[in-house]
């Protein structure tokens, strides 16, 4: 069973992160974010330090506080710890932070960062670009040495890009901003995602980052009538592949609707035959854990989300 598929799904529903070959994430294309020049976003100047993502961490608990305020009222904001909770109290195949280590050292797959900036001490410009690549090396062991060597993946376009500052000794606060990028659901499918006042924060150094912070919001329009249906064919490819390995999909999903959820009077196609349909996915209760708004900003609801990353230095052969 790809059981990482599946989990991957979930983070990548709010993660401005894509993993996959097809993407096509774009650069953000706000101006000045937290600067206070006349730059556009990117344009800041100094130095070039580049580094890969040794670690992400998904949280799985509210109290954990692995988030942004994202709508100015004093608290963590993070629909996915919530949604995590949820999931792994339902399945420990839902464990999802060992998965996503697994993946992150077999080095198939690696997450890129270029940061610009005069220096890490005082108050400076900064911007931050994630990259695709992979881990061209010869020993997999020097991966995360700090000397380890990668190249972009040049088919995929550079990931968003987050402007703001840095302050003290190596504190960064960048963004809110909004994002476009492309989210995998598969093969031969993406969709495209906004993530809204997204922000990235935590203490980075020329050698690594510490405990970074990546947030931002997701509409639920974009997850109920984007993300979902391109999910619904991988998801039964997967069955089919390994209709055994499956039985956690089975159990949560098939045949699970609920007719109190917006758009479920219809629970037709929810029978319980092996396959996963469009309606029992969005008419879920687990599912519906992510598509109940949690803020509001400037009058619009969104879904909210965190995660924290830490990353160490690395050559970047082609960038």
């Amino acid at each position: 069973m790809k059981t990482i598929n599946f989990i991957i799904f979930f983070v990548l529903i709010f993660s401005v992160i894509s993993c996959d070959d097809s993407s096509n994430s774009t650069n953000n294309t706000s101006t000045l974010n937290n600067l206070n020049n006349s730059a556009i976003c990117g344009n800041v100047g100094g130095e070039s330090y580049t580094y890969v993502i040794s670690e992400i961490y998904i949280p799985s608990n509210p109290a954990e506080n692995v988030g942004a305020d994202l709508d100015g009222d004093g608290f963590v904001d993070n629909k996915l710890a919530n949604l995590m909770q949820s999931l792994l109290s339902t399945s420990s195949d839902f464990s999802i932070n060992p998965v996503l280590a697994e993946t992150i050292e077999k080095g198939d797959t690696a997450i890129l960062a270029n940061l610009k900036i005069e220096d890490f001490t005082g108050d400076n410009s900064i911007s931050a670009t994630l990259i695709e690549g992979s881990f061209t090396g010869t020993d997999l062991g020097t991966m995360f040495s700090g000397n380890g060597v990668f190249s972009v993946d040049t088919q995929s376009p550079t990931s968003a890009t987050l402007c703001g500052r840095v302050y003290g000794n190596g504190y960064l606060d960048m963004g809110p901003a909004s994002v476009d990028f492309s989210l995998p659901v598969s093969d031969t499918q993406t969709v495209n995602i906004t993530l809204h006042n997204a922000v990235l924060q935590g203490t980075a150094s020329e050698e690594e980052w510490t405990d970074i912070i990546i947030a931002g919001a997701v509409e639920v329009a974009a997850i109920r009538d984007s993300v979902l249906p391109a999910f619904v064919e991988n998801v039964n490819d997967d069955i089919l592949d390994d209709p055994e390995g499956s039985q956690f999909i089975l159990d949560t999903f098939d045949n699970q609707c609920s007719s109190e959820y917006s758009g479920c009077d219809d629970l037709s196609e929810c029978v319980d035959d092996g396959v996963i349909t469009l309606t029992e996915l969005k008419c879920n209760g687990t599912v519906n854990i992510v598509l109940t708004p949690d803020i509001t900003i400037d009058g619009v609801d969104y879904v909210s989300l965190g995660l924290k990353v830490q990353a160490v230095k690395a050559v970047i052969d082609n960038l």
